[in-house]
């Protein structure tokens, strides 16, 4: 399966955001169930959080760990 049309508070490439836990979004590619996902967030190549494997359908989570001002 290939992510597409992944997205911050349903913005594509926000310049910021005014919240500490965001939802993050996407869409599948092409005729293809999702029946599972992971989501790996990094900054500056160090890995903040990984939410491992996570069997569901589910194409919307929120980012768990409060972000801080000026944080990418």
């Amino acid at each position: 399966m290939i992510a597409i049309n992944l997205k911050c508070e349903f913005l594509s490439n926000p310049i910021g955001i005014d919240l500490q836990n965001p939802l993050l979004s996407w869409n599948c590619k092409g005729d293809v169930t999702q029946t599972a996902y992971r989501v790996i967030a990094k900054e500056n190549g160090v890995v903040l959080w990984d939410s491992e494997k996570v069997k569901s359908s589910e194409t919307r989570v929120y980012y768990p760990l409060a972000l801080k001002s000026r944080q990418r």
